[in-house]
């Protein structure tokens, strides 16, 4: 059997000396394209926002900062319990009208993988070498009107952290999303292809106030996009796979709520795309989060939510079975 890298046989060529790979271009255009991406449309509405309120406490504390204060010292208290390897604990704490939900322990580290000969494995590029059949290629980040990315491009591509807040006052909503995208093109002929993400991830939200609900929300993500690989045209997005993996409201207790894990197919984050070699092909593993606070008649210091995700994307599996 003739190997389709060699350029015979019946598969389609795929090596080093081919004038068709990913080029920066491509990384552009995948970029690009995130912005209209069909994933957007499930993002909370943020173009009626209310005026963010000069709430203070008592001392004279903005609330955000007060609420912060609160946040630092749960994760203090939290991490002194040493239940690392506790699994899908969750600590949930009452201070006056505050109440705070985190997860135990911490993330630790991200291990990359070596890619094998049979499968893709995919993870942080450390050594920043653009090696786009190994390593992300690609980060994307957007914020909503209060949200905050702490992760720059250097710590998604090449640490494959995602860390992000977002908050709202009564009568706004915001969000925000980050994520790290990989390419990949068949090399031996059309395939069904399963992406396997393996993220870890753990969030920490607050509500403030007693009048008005309010929501956060955690989401992880698989989006998939592709186009011809001659002419650069002929956009399909192939799949957008979202898993809720935190969901609370300011009505409910935390009961039966993970503000931490590790997801995997087991959880739903995984989906499959038949590709062909005659288009390119690029993956976005993403965290996305909301908040929504109701609004108050004439008044928007009744409520106060936030959320933050902190997550890290140690490997992306891609595994292809030829049709």
């Amino acid at each position: 059997m003739t190997d389709p890298a060699d350029g015979g046989g019946d598969g389609v060529a795929m090596n080093d000396n081919e004038p068709v790979g990913i080029t920066d271009e491509d990384v552009e255009r995948a970029v690009s394209r995130l912005g209209d991406a069909p994933f957007t449309a499930r993002f909370v509405r943020t173009d009626c926002q209310a005026e963010t309120p000069a709430w203070l406490t008592e001392a004279g504390e903005p609330i955000r900062d007060h609420v912060s204060g609160l946040r630092e010292s749960f994760k203090g208290e939290v991490a002194g319990y040493g239940v690392r390897d506790l699994e899908g604990t969750t600590f949930a704490k009452t201070v006056g009208d505050t109440r705070l939900i985190a997860a135990a322990g911490r993330i630790f580290e991200p291990y990359v993988p070596t890619a094998s000969d049979l499968l893709h494995v995919y993870g942080p590029d450390r050594d920043g070498t653009k090696d786009w059949r190994r390593y992300y290629r690609y980060a994307w980040r957007q914020e909503g009107p209060h949200g905050t990315i702490y992760s720059t491009e250097d710590d998604i591509i090449r640490r494959g952290r995602l860390m992000s807040i977002t908050d709202s006052y009564s009568g706004q909503s915001s969000y925000m999303i980050a994520g790290a995208g990989m390419f990949y093109v068949p090399a031996w002929g059309d395939a069904n292809v399963t992406v396997h993400p393996y993220v870890q991830w753990q969030t920490e939200s607050s509500f403030t106030g007693q009048q008005t609900p309010a929501t956060s929300k955690a989401l992880l993500g698989i989006y998939v996009e592709s186009w011809s690989r001659t002419s650069g045209a002929g956009y399909v997005a192939d799949r957008d796979q979202p898993i809720t993996v935190y969901s609370q409201s300011s009505s409910g207790y935390a009961v039966d709520v993970a503000a931490g894990g590790a997801a995997t197919q087991d959880d739903g984050l995984t989906t499959t795309f038949v590709a062909t070699p005659s288009r390119k092909y690029h993956i976005f593993v993403y965290t996305y989060g909301e908040t929504t606070a109701s609004s108050e008649h004439e008044k928007n210091n009744f409520r106060y939510v936030n959320i933050d995700i902190d997550a890290t994307v140690p490997y992306v599996l891609v595994q292809e079975e030829l049709l």
